[in-house]
């Protein structure tokens, strides 16, 4: 996962969930901000927030790369929540002195931190559980799908326009399109590639990867894992995240 995979819809996410939990930070007047106006503690609950929120996405996209941290995610978390932590803090301690008068130094610093992790795990943990729903896309009860119906097509050469799309995965700033005609390569956002393929039965497995229902042949488990073989022989691997809505959702 990179930057370039960091959606508008996810910007706009994080900025809807920021602005909530600012708003009541603001109303509530948390951590003794109450004794300033309320115009100011919205600007200040809302803006923190909100950057704490980039600064979330951008430590996910540097730990994404790291394949030791794949499966572990109660490290994956345990770093995700100490970086952020400590790069919010920096950045908090610069909007306090800007808006009121604090002094930049070491203690204020330490003085923050505290109140920065707390938050930081009240956030972590809300965005954890909005992460936990797999994105997917839906065919249309009792029509049989068409390419034609299926957005995404229209960006494929010609040679796959009436291929059957089985699964895509990210790589780097590029979707892998698998088909049962082979695969191909487009420059595009897996977030946005599932909007475009309603008319098809599928979901997001994996941070990186997207199946149709019908191209799964078996469910793989070994090693603590499980992937998907799909009709042409590709592995695609189940995030533990995502596992439960899965297994709800009659996929496992």
């Amino acid at each position: 996962m990179n930057f370039s995979k960091i959606s508008q819809n996810i910007w706009v996410r994080n900025f809807a969930i920021s602005a909530i939990v600012g708003v009541l930070m603001a109303i509530a007047g948390a951590f003794d901000t109450y004794q300033v106006e309320i115009v100011t503690r919205l600007f200040y609950w809302i803006s923190t927030i909100f950057i704490g929120s980039m600064i979330a996405a951008g430590t996910s996209v540097f730990l994404d790369k790291i394949s030791f941290l794949d499966e572990r995610h109660l490290i994956y978390h345990l770093f995700h929540l100490v970086i952020i932590s400590v790069l919010i803090t920096c950045i908090v301690v610069i909007v306090n002195s800007w808006l009121f008068d604090f002094a930049l130094n070491i203690g204020a610093l330490l003085g923050f931190f505290p109140t920065v992790l707390s938050v930081s795990i009240f956030m972590t943990f809300i965005h954890w559980i909005v992460s936990q729903i797999p994105m997917q896309s839906h065919g249309i009860k009792g029509v049989v799908a068409t390419n034609a119906g299926v957005a995404l097509y229209k960006r494929l050469p010609f040679k796959f326009q009436k291929a059957k799309i089985l699964a895509i995965n990210a790589e780097d700033h590029y979707l892998r399109i698998h088909t049962d005609l082979g695969d191909n390569m487009i420059l595009m956002r897996l977030y946005d590639a599932i909007k475009e393929l309603e008319g098809i039965e599928g979901s997001q497995i994996h941070r990186s990867w997207w199946v149709a229902k019908d191209a799964i042949e078996e469910v793989v488990k070994g090693d603590g894992r499980i992937n998907f073989r799909l009709c042409n022989g590709e592995l695609a691997p189940v995030s533990r995240s995502f596992q439960n809505a899965l297994k709800t959702q009659d996929w496992l």
